[in-house]
């Protein structure tokens, strides 16, 4: 499984518990079978865009919240605003540094 699979499957199965689903009742929601859902969720399956789009609004969230890690690395877990606010303050921050060494 590569980095973007792994991130997918390990975002379906955070948003599903903490709606309180289980794997059958996202199943059901999204008409897609419970074994289906618990191998997207261990790697053994990859989610088809068909399939993604029957889960995605099952999970109540939007689509790039699929992708989204909270590795270092990687884009952090924010909701938009506390993201768009986290981008704005590193903005700032690096404007800071910028204006010191001018001085």
């Amino acid at each position: 499984m590569d980095q973007i699979e792994s991130i997918v499957a390990v975002n379906i199965k955070k948003y599903r518990e903490k709606l309180g689903f289980t794997q059958e009742v996202l199943a059901e929601r999204c008409g897609l079978t419970p074994q289906f859902i618990a191998a997207i969720e261990v790697g053994i399956k990859k989610p088809s865009l068909e399939s993604l789009n029957k889960i995605i609004p099952s999970l109540q969230i939007r689509p790039f919240q699929l992708f989204l890690t909270d590795a270092a690395d990687d884009v952090p877990m924010f909701n938009v605003d506390d993201f768009s606010e986290y981008i704005i303050s590193l903005i700032r921050k690096i404007a800071s540094k910028h204006d010191n060494k001018k001085s």
